[in-house]
């Protein structure tokens, strides 16, 4: 009996764990578009289905964007651009809050309301701290150990809860 309640309790606490830590990392090549302008190069996603995404295009690049896979963000107007502050939270190994700010990401005009992005406008029209900021979130995701987690409000939907785990450096 003893054996099934303590297999019972391993199974119970692997399950959480696998629920807890879903998402995963990809690498898609984004080729280049001359029409469009766009550049080529790799682009970083963790995904996690239930929730949404964390898109970067490097980590050398201080510029990243969240998608929502349930509804839209529940952005607003602020001195002329639109867009939110969300809630970033910086995890050690143990699962223990480490650092926590708030930044503004702008909505992306094109995608109907399921992107946030960081401003890529240069150092004078960029929110104040924006470049620091995003260097905190990738140091943690390239650290190797514990996560990033970004919190977002979402017009009549659950609230944008993406737990991003260490992206692996090969």
């Amino acid at each position: 009996m003893k054996k099934i309640l303590v297999l019972s309790i391993m199974m119970l606490v692997t399950t959480i764990n696998a629920i807890a830590q879903s998402g995963e990392w990809q690498t898609v090549h984004q080729e280049e578009d001359e029409l469009t302008g766009q550049k080529s190069g790799d682009v970083m996603i963790f995904s996690d289905s239930e929730v949404g995404a964390f898109i970067c295009w490097g980590f050398d690049t201080p510029q990243f964007r969240l998608m929502s896979s349930n509804g839209i963000f529940n952005y607003i107007v602020s001195s002329g651009y639109i867009g939110m502050e969300v809630l970033v939270g910086l995890y050690n190994e143990k699962g223990e809050l480490k650092e926590k700010f708030n930044m503004w990401l702008d909505k992306d005009e094109d995608k109907a309301g399921q992107y946030l992005s960081t401003r890529n406008a240069g150092t004078m029209f960029n929110p104040v701290g924006q470049k620091k900021k995003v260097k905190k979130i990738f140091n943690q995701l390239c650290s190797g150990t514990g996560y990033v987690r970004i919190v977002a409000e979402r017009y009549n939907n659950p609230t944008f809860d993406l737990k991003i785990l260490p992206y692996n450096l090969q």
